[in-house]
């Protein structure tokens, strides 16, 4: 989509009430214009955050925040390089770590580090990963692994680690709780080494909570509005109305059908 397009589908999102926008990927930062894009939703939406791998961060945190990025996911799943490498296919670590820094120093906050717990290869990285988090005054966002329909998610099955153990040694040692509505998430306070971390646990498969308290709709890169993360059923097309001259009527429209088909997927199952 061009970011004419882009800005069309903003400004219907906004008309059916979504106050909040997260550009995701992908890896949205390879958008040459994704500065652009972030200042056009920053006119439009309350909030505008983003994830990201974070290789290409640290050149672009200070335009992101002064565009109107209010906070940052960056993805990071172990501090050990060859490990980082296994899991990404890339020997970036250090550009990761350099582009947390300068989202940081540029007032990027709170800067989440989202953490995939992959089974049989980080789960005993996860106390250096609470090292990390505590020094930089991050979030350590633990994240189950969710196979996705339709991309590839049999074949990561394997990986899959439950974290309702993980969660109850947290709650356990917790000095502070909040609850995050959005998809029920918990994020502890927890002691570390003579300081705090906050943990959020985003917990996923099988949980009725998940989906009975997500509120968010997508927008694919080709311009499918998607209503469920973890499925591609009932996506409906965007772009080529847009393209064809449809009126804003007949967009809104569009986005009220997607919204109309959001079921919750693990009930469902």
């Amino acid at each position: 989509m061009t970011a004419e397009e882009i800005r069309k589908l903003f400004e219907i999102a906004r008309a059916v009430e979504i106050k909040k926008l997260k550009i995701t990927g992908g890896e949205p930062l390879m958008r040459e214009d994704i500065v652009e894009l972030v200042h056009t939703g920053a006119e439009i939406f309350d909030e505008v955050s983003m994830t990201t791998n974070g290789t290409l961060l640290a050149s672009r945190a200070e335009d992101l925040k002064q565009a109107g990025l209010d906070r940052i996911n960056v993805s990071l799943d172990t501090l050990d390089p060859k490990l980082y490498e296994r899991i990404t296919g890339a020997d970036e670590i250090d550009s990761v770590i350099h582009g947390i820094d300068r989202a940081i120093e540029v007032g990027l906050r709170p800067l989440k580090i989202n953490m995939v717990m992959l089974n049989g290869m980080n789960i005993s990285h996860l106390p250096q990963l609470l090292d990390f988090a505590s020094s930089k005054g991050a979030i350590l966002q633990l994240i189950e692994l969710s196979p996705v329909d339709g991309n590839g998610g049999d074949g990561l099955r394997g990986y899959f680690c439950p974290l309702g153990e993980i969660e109850t040694s947290l709650a356990a040692c917790a000095t502070r709780l909040e609850r995050n509505e959005l998809h029920d998430r918990r994020r502890y306070t927890v002691p570390h080494n003579g300081s705090t971390v906050s943990v959020e646990i985003v917990r996923s498969v099988g949980r009725e909570s998940f989906c009975m308290n997500c509120t968010r709709i997508r927008a694919t890169s080709n311009g499918m509005l998607k209503p469920c993360l973890m499925t591609g059923d009932g996506m409906i097309d965007f772009l080529s109305p847009l393209r064809a001259g449809a009126s804003d009527s007949e967009l809104l429209a569009l986005f009220e059908e997607a919204i109309r088909k959001r079921r919750p997927y693990w009930v469902a199952k």
